[in-house]
């Protein structure tokens, strides 16, 4: 019961913070600069709910972060490196709280990518692209071909080439060495 109440929790806070953080990036220089100087009561109300939001928002990012690494890492310590990689990939299967988690990641970084953090998000999205779990990794592929396909600007665009870059790199020095094919095809939506 504690799990399943846990696991409702992360869906509503994904929820939560999907529909209240702002449409745009808050400036935490500003945020640390303001302390000393006198401010109108409106605007040391919306300076003091900013900087909560993102000290509550970064609380949250590293309560999921420790879930994906928790259920995800115990997955990659476990492979077999003798066994064909791709055939390996079938076996595996994570419990719900990482799936939560991964979710919660990917509906964040498409719906909130422009705000703080998102370096964070696509840090956590992009590894989880070469997932052994085809669940997770779908989710994650799809989630960063959706973002390459609406990015304007091209700064995520270049923020997910070198993760996926340096991805590619440490895959071919770990153990495994093998990168799956859904990271490339990613590429293709640049």
């Amino acid at each position: 019961e504690d799990k399943t109440i846990r696991k409702l929790a992360l869906l509503s806070l994904v929820a939560i913070f999907r529909d209240i953080l702002p449409e745009y990036r808050i400036n935490e220089s500003q945020l640390s600069a303001d302390k000393g100087v006198k401010l109108k009561k409106e605007v040391r109300k919306l300076r003091v709910f900013e900087r909560s939001l993102l000290q509550t928002y970064q609380r949250f990012l590293t309560i999921l972060h420790q879930n994906v690494k928790s259920g995800l890492g115990s997955l990659q310590r476990n492979i077999d490196h003798r066994e064909d990689r791709v055939s390996a990939r079938s076996k595996y299967k994570c419990d719900t709280e990482t799936l939560i988690s991964i979710r919660g990641f990917c509906t964040l970084l498409a719906n909130k990518s422009h705000f703080n953090f998102r370096e964070n998000l696509l840090a956590n999205v992009v590894p989880c692209m070469n997932s052994p779990v085809e669940q997770v990794r779908k989710q994650c592929c799809s989630c960063i071909s959706t973002m390459l396909q609406e990015d304007i600007t091209g700064d995520v665009t270049l923020e997910v080439v070198v993760l996926v870059s340096n991805l590619v790199k440490s895959a071919g020095h770990g153990l495994n060495g093998t990168v799956h094919p859904d990271v490339c095809k990613v590429l293709l939506y640049c």
